[in-house]
């Protein structure tokens, strides 16, 4: 249960930096700030994924 917990802290810091570049950038109006963001938050995608995906595979198999 640790792990899941700090998986799930760390996906909710990663989203939360991805949308303090999103409002930094509309200041800015920087491309390379823009494209830090969209990483962010393909990151903070790809991770809740894995997520949600190992979490349905352990209630699948019954762990």
């Amino acid at each position: 249960m640790m792990k899941e917990d700090k998986i799930t802290i760390i996906m909710l810091a990663v989203l939360t930096i991805a949308l303090v570049f999103v409002g930094v950038s509309s200041k800015f109006n920087s491309l390379i700030v823009d494209a830090i963001a969209v990483l962010f938050l393909l990151i903070a995608t790809a991770v809740g994924a894995a997520v949600v995906t190992e979490r349905r595979l352990h209630k699948k198999n019954g762990k």
